[in-house]
Formats: C-alpha cells, sequence, structure tokens
C-alpha cells in the first residue's frame, strides 16, 4: 500500500494517468486497504481525484468487482455468486456437492460408473464427499474444466477423457473417474443456472473472452490502467492471471514492461489454484521482464512467531508447499525487526467441550485489555467440522463476534469486550495481537488416505493462521480427536500444556 502511495502520489498532477489495487478478498479491499490509505491521508483526496476521462484516479476492488462492472452484470439482471474470492468458492462448494447428491441419486448416473470409479469413488458412499476431496474437485474445476472450457459430449470433453494427465492435476487415473467428473461438472453448471447465477470460474472465463475482444480492443487505451497492483496473487489461480496484462492501457509499458507489482506467499494459500497454474506466471505473467523482491523485514510479528513460521515452512520439503516454485525460492527468510516476545504455546485439551470454553474465555478476557477490543484477539479454527458446530453454538455466541464474510467484518467494530472466531482464510490480510489456533489435532493429520494435496493445504492452514499473530500465538488441540497433530511435535521452542477446567 506504501508503494502504491508513492506512485500515485508521484502522478498526481497527470490527469491522464489511472491506478489499480486488485485483491481476491472484499475484506483486504474495502476494509484494510482502504483504512490504511486513510491514514497516509486523512482528508480522503485519494477517493475524490478523477482522471481527465472522468474515471477515478485510483480504483480499489476485487478482480470479480472489476469484471462485474466491466460486464455490465447489474444493467444485465445477471448476478454473480459473490465478488469476494473466498466467499464465491464456498458457495461453489456448497453447489458442487448439491450435483454430487444428485448424481449418487440418479441410477442412469450412478450404476454405471460405481463399480469403475476408483479416486472418486467416496462421493458414492453414504457420508459423501469429504472436505478434501471436495477441495480437490473445486480444483478441478477451476483450473481445468472453467478454465478450457470443457464439455460433456463434444471435442473438448473427448480430450478430457483421453489426453494425459499433468502432474499438478486431480489423480484420475480411470477413465470412468473422468466420466464421473464430467458428470459433476455438468450437474454442477445446471444447478448454477437453475438459480440463475454466475460462478466464479464462469465470469472470469467469460472475463477473459472480453478482453480480448473488438470491442476492448477500441476501449482499451481510455478505460485501460496505467499502474495495477496486485495484493494475495497467491489465491488466484492459472486464468485469472492471465487477464492481468491486458488490463492496462497500451501506453503503459514502459521499456517493453507493464507496471504490474505482485505480492505473494504461496505458503498462505490453502487452495491448490495457484499452484496448478505452474511456476512460470509467478515468474513472467506476460507483462515483460519480471524482477522478483524478497521482502525479507518482518514487522507485523515477533521474532518467537516468525522463528515458528521458519519452522513450519522447513519441517516438510516434501509437500511441497510452493509446487513447481519450490527449487526456485528459498526457505521462508523472514527476518523479524520486533523484539523476540513470548514464545508460541501448545494446549491440550481433554474434551473439545472444554478446549472451547476454556480458549474462548482467555480471548475474550485477553480482547477486553485492548483499545481496539476484539479486532485485537482472535479464535481461528483449524476444523472446518469443528468451526460449524461452534459457530452454532449458544454457550459462546455472546462471547465471539463470527467472521466468515466481509459482511461479518463490519460487526468488529461492536466487538469491545468479544474475540473474533473464524478460520484462516476467513481472516487472510488482517492482523491480530493476538491468535488462538484451535483443533491442531492429530485427527485431521493422521488419517491414512489423506492425500498429498490435502495435507499441503493442512500445512498452509495452519501457516496461514499463525501468521495472522502480531505478539502472542497459542495452539490448541483436543485429546477426543486423537491431541495434538505430530506437526507440532518436532517444532522447538513451544510452551507445552496440558489443560483441565
Amino acid at each position: 500500500v506504501k508503494c502504491l502511495w508513492d506512485l500515485y502520489a508521484d502522478a498526481d498532477g497527470d490527469n491522464h494517468k489511472t491506478f489499480a489495487f486488485i485483491t481476491h478478498s472484499s475484506a483486504l479491499a474495502h476494509d484494510v486497504v482502504r483504512r490504511l490509505l486513510l491514514v497516509l491521508d486523512p482528508t480522503q483526496r485519494w477517493e475524490k481525484l478523477v482522471a481527465s476521462d472522468g474515471r477515478p484516479k485510483l480504483w480499489i476492488g476485487t478482480l470479480y468487482d472489476l469484471a462485474q462492472e466491466r460486464l455490465s452484470y447489474e444493467r444485465k439482471g445477471l448476478r454473480p455468486l459473490s465478488t469476494d474470492g473466498l466467499e464465491g468458492r464456498e458457495f461453489q462448494m456448497d453447489f458442487i456437492q448439491t450435483a454430487i447428491s444428485g448424481i449418487g441419486k440418479n441410477p442412469r448416473h450412478a450404476l454405471p460408473l460405481r463399480a469403475k470409479v476408483q479416486g472418486l469413488s467416496a462421493v458414492f458412499t453414504p457420508e459423501g464427499p469429504s472436505q478434501d476431496l471436495l477441495q480437490d474437485i473445486a480444483n478441478e474445476i477451476a483450473c481445468v474444466l472453467d478454465a478450457d472450457r470443457v464439455r460433456k459430449g463434444d471435442d473438448s470433453g473427448e480430450s478430457y477423457l483421453a489426453n494425459r494427465r499433468e502432474a499438478w492435476q486431480m489423480p484420475l487415473e480411470t477413465r470412468a473417474d473422468r466420466e464421473l467428473m464430467l458428470e459433476i461438472y455438468d450437474a454442477y453448471r445446471a444447478e448454477l443456472q437453475s438459480h440463475k447465477l454466475f460462478g466464479m470460474d464462469q465470469m472470469i472465463s467469460d472475463f477473459e473472452r472480453y478482453l480480448v475482444s473488438h470491442e476492448w480492443d477500441h476501449l482499451r487505451e481510455t478505460q485501460g490502467f496505467d499502474v495495477i497492483f496486485v495484493d494475495e496473487y497467491h489465491y488466484f489461480n492459472r486464468i485469472e492471471t492471465m487477464i492481468f496484462h491486458n488490463l492496462f492501457a497500451l501506453r503503459a509499458a514502459v521499456n517493453g514492461s507493464l507496471p504490474l507489482f505482485m505480492a505473494y506467499d504461496l505458503k498462505q494459500s490453502i487452495s491448490d489454484g495457484a499452484l496448478n497454474a505452474g511456476a512460470a506466471r509467478f515468474r513472467n505473467p506476460k507483462v515483460g521482464e519480471s524482477k522478483q523482491v524478497e521482502l525479507e523485514q518482518v514487522y507485523r510479528s515477533t521474532g518467537s512467531i516468525v522463528n515458528f513460521l521458519k519452522q513450519i515452512d522447513g519441517a516438510f520439503p516434501a509437500l511441497n508447499l510452493e509446487g513447481e516454485l519450490a527449487s526456485e525460492l528459498d526457505q521462508y527468510s523472514g527476518k523479524s525487526e520486533r523484539e523476540l516476545g513470548v514464545f508460541p504455546e501448545a494446549w491440550e485439551f481433554e474434551r473439545n467441550v472444554e478446549l472451547i470454553d476454556k480458549v474462548v474465555a482467555n480471548a475474550k478476557a485477553e480482547a477486553s485489555q485492548f483499545e481496539g477490543g476484539g479486532r485485537q484477539v482472535a479464535v481461528l479454527c483449524m476444523s472446518m467440522d469443528m468451526f460449524r458446530i461452534y459457530r452454532e453454538a449458544g454457550r459462546i455466541k455472546d462471547d465471539v463476534v463470527r467472521v466468515e464474510s466481509r459482511e461479518d467484518l463490519d460487526q468488529l467494530r461492536y466487538a469491545k469486550r468479544k474475540c473474533v472466531l473464524s478460520m484462516p482464510e476467513y481472516v487472510a490480510g488482517l492482523q491480530f495481537e493476538t491468535v488462538y489456533l484451535i483443533h491442531v489435532d492429530a485427527a485431521d493429520w493422521a488419517t491414512q488416505d489423506l492425500s498429498v494435496g490435502a495435507k499441503r493445504r493442512y500445512l498452509s492452514r495452519l501457516y496461514l493462521g499463525a501468521s495472522r499473530a502480531a505478539s502472542r500465538l497459542v495452539l490448541a488441540s483436543s485429546r477426543e480427536r486423537g491431541g495434538a497433530s505430530p506437526i507440532l511435535s518436532g517444532l522447538h521452542g513451544m510452551k507445552q500444556s496440558h489443560l483441565r477446567n
């Protein structure tokens, strides 16, 4: 944001130059970034300045905000699932689950494939696919089926069934598995259409087509941007990243390169969408010669927390947290500019109810000591299943502010004597003085059929959650779910505690 502000201030007198700050998260775009700009300029002059053609000189929002705006969805009476990347993909998972349920109940689909499928056999079990399998299916839809516009029954569908799979793709070894994936995808698209909704990847696919249209050729010089900043670059999939270079005005190129500034940390991405794009897009997403700048100074977290992140980063090199980039980038090399601080703590409880009661009570008491109240203390859950239980639990509802979307963040202003209850991915981009990372349990790691992709996502969720802590980090586990995750056993400098109410 400071880099954006410096360049923006230098161009104050240029009425033709326009800037864009694009993110994946609505909360980051509309709350965090605007709040930081307000600190830099309390007069909010940056919101009032317009270019010579009447456009705002500075556009701030998500890529999905921009797609909806340029494709005139509202004027056409069309609705995307969301303009927040995380929220929209959560909704997509629900639609995928509905599509799978319909296929399982339809003998025409289920019976011929049930005996043949291997990798996707879990979709036919009574309990249905796990969250990890759903995530794998969602990644396949985002990075292959929607991105390549694959359709069952035409040439693209036949190629999908017959072609060799790339190493980064979901391991669908048999033709029956791929046939079932096409059935799921077809049912998923039909489900979206029945609700008159666009999926996130469908919207981006249409936007990508628009940006190579004759119409955009005519508008690009007047509607394109001169400088683009992309934050949370690690959350964008391959088709999304190919859009950025087409958003520039033709005049923007300097010595053959476009001024595209990208900030990313692949270890924070719980989706494989970024890794599935391949390493090349991080080196150079078609904007000319690119230069990598590694930010080694860490100002937001204490030395002890930074050391913990280093250990997480280095503990499981075989899981390839950064995909194809692992051989090109060094391990986490951040150096905290703050004091060492307290060591991260590991708490273990006998039962789940003891864990949530004790952690929330401590978090609430701690929040009341900060001027910002609950904005400074977060309880982040590693398990989606447990989070769904806790967000509905009456015993803690008066002590927490649940955060699952941008709208929920607005409620933080009322959290003077409450703490935040969320998951790491819902608060990406935000920072808290204290983070209680709960249910770092063995049950979610020790499952024998947990895929490499699922383990990588689990580690990334742990890394993301821990990196939200500025001063204090507590990792809590429950013996009811196997006790502390084996991940924590080899880490140094942690204070271990076995707690009872």
